[in-house]
């Protein structure tokens, strides 16, 4: 008796195993993807938009100032603000005179960035808390010989100051 050959491929060949396991990885990798793609989105509009007020603070474009109200659903787009340390804050009378950092006190909105920057010789620290209270752990640049950015996601009054110049001292308001 002959034995029947049969022509095509088996679900257990080799190629067929790793094409099912491809699509697999295909259509779970598309799922994941989308997900994270809905959820960065949800968390922009939550974040970023005032749900106390129903118009928002102004978008900058240029000159032009445009209110966006909570309804149209669109973000606000977050925006970086400098603060400057100041050649004087070296000495320890700055404070007395304002002359340590610019703005010393900064209103900003959630989900802006402020940027210290140092353009002074001497090495500075940006440390949440007070020199009284000591740091709050919130943020904390280390040395910083250029410039220290960071993000404010949440409401709120932050003081900060320098660990090295504790008489170098400011405070940032996140406001929605």
């Amino acid at each position: 008796m002959a034995k029947e050959e049969k022509h095509g491929m088996s679900l257990k060949s080799p190629g067929v195993i790793v094409g099912i396991i491809t699509l697999i990885v295909a259509i779970v990798g598309t799922y994941v993807a989308y997900d994270i793609g809905q959820t960065q989105i949800d968390i922009m509009r939550n974040d970023k938009t005032n749900t106390d007020n129903p118009t928002t603070p102004p978008v900058k474009d240029g000159d032009n100032q445009t209110p966006i109200s909570k309804s149209s659903g669109l973000v606000l787009k977050p925006e970086t603000h400098t603060v400057k340390i100041l050649p004087d804050a070296q000495d320890p009378l700055c404070d007395e005179t304002n002359g340590c950092i610019n703005p010393q006190t900064l209103k900003i909105r959630v989900g802006d960035t402020v940027r210290w920057e140092n353009d002074v010789v001497d090495s500075y620290t940006i440390t949440g808390g007070d020199a009284k209270s000591g740091p709050n752990r919130t943020f904390s640049s280390g040395l910083i010989n250029d410039t220290y950015s960071f993000e404010f996601i949440k409401e709120g009054e932050y003081p900060y100051f320098d660990m090295n110049h504790p008489w170098v001292s400011g405070m940032i308001i996140a406001e929605p």
